[in-house]
């Protein structure tokens, strides 16, 4: 019975070590939701849908309405929040590089699991190259 309990000790105490492991990486520590809770019975009827007047024109869209951009991506935000995860940094800020050399790091992060879409590694290595050029 004491092998079983050391034993059941050592995969609980692996378990919590890959966890960690795991969130230090910039993994989830929590799982994914149980789909345990049940949807609450509809109990009302949706009224029919109703059809519009003929007299009523639809709506053009206005030629002068621009469409709206993506919102900009603040690299200094991202290399904090991304890049710290692994390193501290001021590995970062002393590093002093040329545009392609942050490409070759950024590119190498992401390889490592740095985790970074195609539009943000470009906006990071941008802001890089600009702000810690040789």
């Amino acid at each position: 019975m004491k092998k079983r309990t050391m034993m059941t000790i050592w995969v609980v105490a692996a378990l919590v070590v890959a966890a960690l492991v795991l969130v230090a990486c910039g993994g989830s520590s929590s799982p994914a939701p149980a789909a345990t809770a049940v949807a609450p019975a509809a109990t009302a009827v949706a009224p029919a849908p109703t059809a519009v007047p003929a007299t009523v024109a639809p709506t053009a869209i206005s030629a002068t309405a621009a469409p709206t951009a993506a919102p900009a991506i603040d690299a200094a935000a991202l290399l904090q929040a991304r890049c710290t995860d692994c390193h501290g940094l001021n590995k970062v800020t002393a590093a002093r590089y040329t545009q392609e050399q942050w490409q070759q790091s950024v590119t190498r992060m992401v390889q490592k699991g740095a985790r970074l879409n195609a539009e943000e590694q470009a906006a990071l290595v941008a802001y890089l190259a600009e702000t810690y050029k040789p």
